[in-house]
């Protein structure tokens, strides 16, 4: 887990992993099931890059626009190229935290975690794809109670 520390501020900077997106990689093979309907292979071929290529910026786009930063009293989602977004959750609003890990996940060491709020659409706020996400989750838990003390 990369937590950097900046200032007396925040306690740590997290990005969502690129593993967490590897598998949308994987839906540019379809075009090769434009080869047996006639298509020439070099069409298929030329493409499946321009498609990857153009997927693989997009990702890159949005992972160094994307940060979790955990405050000394909040947890802030930012987000956003053109137009910047920025969530803050306050530790005393957040009601439970469950950590979620699929299969996928599991073989690069990545999980996501889930910010129960209450009375709030949508309930739950997630930190996805992030590198050792049950650690994450106890910091955050327990900053909870030392707020609520």
């Amino acid at each position: 887990m990369k937590i950097k520390t900046q200032g007396m501020n925040n306690f740590g900077i997290l990005r969502p992993s690129f593993f967490q997106y590897l598998s949308i990689f994987i839906v540019p093979l379809a075009l090769f099931m434009l080869v047996p309907l006639g298509a020439k292979m070099v069409y298929a071929l030329t493409l499946f890059w321009l498609f990857e290529l153009l997927l693989l910026f997009c990702l890159w786009i949005f992972l160094r626009t994307t940060t979790y930063v955990i405050g000394p009293d909040r947890i802030e989602i930012r987000s956003g190229v053109i137009v910047k977004r920025s969530t803050t959750i306050p530790f005393e609003k957040i009601i439970n935290i469950t950590c979620r890990q699929t299969l996928f996940q599991k073989l690069f060491g990545i999980g996501d975690v889930f910010i129960e709020l209450p009375g709030l659409e949508p309930s739950e706020m997630a930190l996805t794809g992030i590198e050792k996400h049950q650690v994450v989750a106890k910091l955050i838990l327990s900053m909870r109670k030392r707020d609520s003390v």
